[in-house]
């Protein structure tokens, strides 16, 4: 539907999970294809979670981006 709040469906990776891995180089390789019908939104959620989840320095990494992210938002927002 065009006219879900979080988009409209279109043809995403369904499961990341598990389903991406590194080169030698560090590049992302998906070793699996799992296509899904669902909005773009639940593709990036589905990203997020993996990053979340995922024990991987590069993971770790990107966790600690958007922690620090959400505390520069945070403290902006309680500014006078």
């Amino acid at each position: 539907r065009s006219d879900h709040p979080i988009g409209a469906d279109q043809l995403v990776h369904g499961d990341l999970a598990g389903n991406v891995l590194l080169d030698g180089r560090g590049a992302p390789v998906i070793i699996d294809v799992a296509p899904a019908w669902r909005p773009l939104r639940w593709a990036a959620h589905d990203a997020v979670l993996v990053a979340c989840y995922s024990p991987h320095p590069l993971v770790d990494a990107l966790r600690a981006e958007i922690e620090a992210f959400l505390q520069q938002r945070k403290a902006a927002s309680t500014r006078p």
